[in-house]
């Protein structure tokens, strides 16, 4: 054999006993999860998304279930996490305080439900309070509606206390384009 071959056949073993070292390493500091997903009559759910969020520090990972529903997600540091499962047209699954241990593989199976019929609605930004481009959004009360108004803000401060005593009279005085209040302690 020559020189350059019994150097190739160093370097092939110093490569395959390194490589052997560096996966038995890696699996002695790392666990993993192991899950399949399914529906409720047992049948595979392929591309649903899992979601590992490591509790202590909130470092997340993300997978796919194969076309078996089945999925691992590997050289995740010990500790605990939470795993949400979840694909279109069914309700997510979340698992709390998985534990994963060094050299360790923890398994699942989810089971998804269908999902009703929710829609939600986010609102990024509130409507404005009041309108001052238009009278669209305002009312005019009739004479006798405003009367109940009143009649009405007149119980509701009957029944307040002011300084520790009732308020046992309320006089309202009422002009077209002013409602004074005055209240009047007996």
């Amino acid at each position: 054999m020559s020189l350059g071959g019994k150097l190739a056949l160093v370097f092939a073993v110093w490569l395959g006993v390194f490589s052997n070292l560096s996966a038995r390493a890696q699996s002695q500091t790392s666990g993993r999860i192991l899950g399949n997903v399914r529906d409720p009559l047992g049948h595979a759910i392929p591309q649903a998304r899992i979601l590992c969020v490591a509790t202590a520090t909130g470092e997340s990972r993300t997978g796919e279930t194969d076309d078996s529903g089945d999925f691992v997600l590997i050289a995740l540091s010990p500790g605990t996490y939470d795993l949400t499962v979840s694909s279109s047209g069914f309700a997510s699954s979340v698992f709390h305080a998985l534990a994963v241990g060094v050299g360790e593989t923890t398994t699942l199976s989810a089971v998804l439900q269908i999902a009703r019929n929710v829609t939600q609605i986010t609102v990024n930004e509130a409507p404005p309070l009041i309108r001052t481009d238009s009278s669209e959004l305002g009312t005019t009360l009739s004479q006798h509606r405003a009367h109940q108004t009143i009649a009405r803000l007149a119980g509701t401060l009957l029944k307040c206390r002011s300084t520790g005593r009732a308020l046992r009279k309320t006089v309202f005085r009422s002009t077209a384009s002013t409602l004074t209040i005055f209240p009047c302690t007996i």
